[in-house]
């Protein structure tokens, strides 16, 4: 008996060891698994309380001129705009984000200069999901090209012409003015030489032409910042730019005086700064063209200076592909047509020291008479043709200017 006891002990401590080293294992396992699951879970990259809906929600119904600034127009506008491109159909690049939020996130990244990694943390989404909502506006604003950037109309002058004495009856056929416009590029090493342009920075040319209401009428993107405006202009008049017969455009020393094309005298005071710091008034009718000249044609410099303020972009590298720097040009073109269209043009956007924002005017020689005697004889009467045109008006504004100079004198 006493050896029967003993072997049963010896049992049955052999089984208690056996029963804590199972359970030794199964904690072990245990510990292992919860190390594994807890690498698994990992806490949201994006965990503000503060949702993107939330805040565009907050930005909408809160103080209008805090939405302005943020969102560079107006609430109403924004409400336009978002219900506009939401109208075309096109299936959203998510369900989870409604129209404002994906609007909104792409008038922050051309507003504020935002980067895809700012975006991110402003409205709580992946950089994925940023890049998508980016590309997917640009595209829907594209869509409303064709409706918001149309020639104006002809035979029908502007009331900023009619009611001013200084331009009309000179300028009613002109329906508005155009200009070359350098936004910086983001090139690749080995494509950079054409993109640099004569201020050694890289940027694409981008032909602009306004309307006197500051809407863009025409715009041609994609053209190498070493570019002449002159090419630039006879790209898009070789594709889809044309000028209606019975009217005119404004424009600089840098494109050719010619059918539709008005431009200044060269080697005579023109630029209005000029005329400012000189202090003087027009000694003959050359200076008092061009004087009136740059007045109206002024407007195409306005209209880039507001573009360029208000999506300030414009004016730091796209960091983008070729071909989206020059759809995102072009649909804020878009944009900025859209804002005026729905009177939400805002004076806090204009920029009254912007020059231009492209490299210094160069003037451009007159054509040059190549091929044959016909051709260059019909080219001949054309350029003289067109400088009469020019001598003429400038005549008549000269003989209203002098005429009213000697009524006050009289008086």
């Amino acid at each position: 008996m006493p050896s029967s006891h003993n072997e049963y002990s010896l049992q049955q401590r052999k089984h208690c060891q056996l029963v804590r080293r199972k359970k030794i294992v199964v904690v072990l396992v245990l510990l292992v698994g919860l190390r594994q699951w807890s690498k698994t879970i990992k806490q949201p990259y994006n965990d503000a309380p503060f949702t993107g809906d939330a805040y565009v929600k907050h930005l909408l119904n809160g103080n209008r001129l805090r939405a302005q600034s943020m969102l560079r127009l107006s609430i109403d506008v924004f409400r336009i705009c978002s219900d506009e491109l939401l109208s075309l159909g096109v299936e959203p690049v998510s369900k989870l984000l409604g129209m404002d939020e994906q609007l909104a996130i792409f008038l922050y990244i051309v507003g504020q200069n935002g980067t895809n990694r700012q975006t991110q943390d402003r409205f709580q989404h992946s950089g994925e999901t940023i890049s998508r909502v980016f590309h997917h506006i640009i595209y829907l604003f594209l869509q409303l090209q064709k409706k918001y950037i149309v020639t104006p109309p002809v035979n029908v002058a502007h009331e900023s012409i009619l009611e001013n004495q200084k331009f009309s009856p000179f300028f009613d056929r002109c329906i508005g003015a155009m200009d070359g416009c350098h936004v910086p590029a983001f090139v690749p090493e080995h494509m950079a030489g054409p993109y640099r342009n004569r201020k050694g920075m890289l940027s694409q040319n981008v032909l602009g032409v306004v309307d006197f209401d500051m809407k863009f009428t025409y715009m041609m993107v994609g053209w190498e910042g070493s570019a002449h405006d002159s090419r630039v202009l006879g790209s898009a008049m070789s594709e889809d730019f044309s000028i209606p017969n019975s009217s005119f455009y404004l424009a600089d020393a840098g494109y050719s005086l010619g059918k539709g094309m008005l431009v200044p005298y060269r080697g005579v005071r023109y630029h209005l700064r000029e005329n400012a710091q000189a202090g003087q008034r027009p000694a003959n009718k050359e200076e008092l063209f061009n004087l009136r000249h740059a007045m109206l044609r002024n407007v195409v410099e306005r209209t880039f200076g507001t573009w360029k303020k208000r999506f300030p972009i414009l004016v730091h590298p796209l960091e983008y592909s070729l071909a989206t720097q020059g759809n995102l040009v072009l649909a804020l073109a878009v944009l900025h047509n859209m804002i005026i269209e729905h009177k939400g043009h805002s004076q806090y956007f204009e920029d009254p020291d912007y020059d231009g924002g492209a490299p210094d005017d160069e003037e451009i020689p007159d054509d040059e008479d190549n091929g044959t005697d016909e051709l260059a004889l019909s080219r001949a009467q054309a350029r003289a043709a067109h400088k009469l045109w020019r001598d003429t008006l400038a005549q008549d504004m000269w003989d209203q200017y002098t005429s009213y100079l000697q009524q006050r004198n009289r008086g």
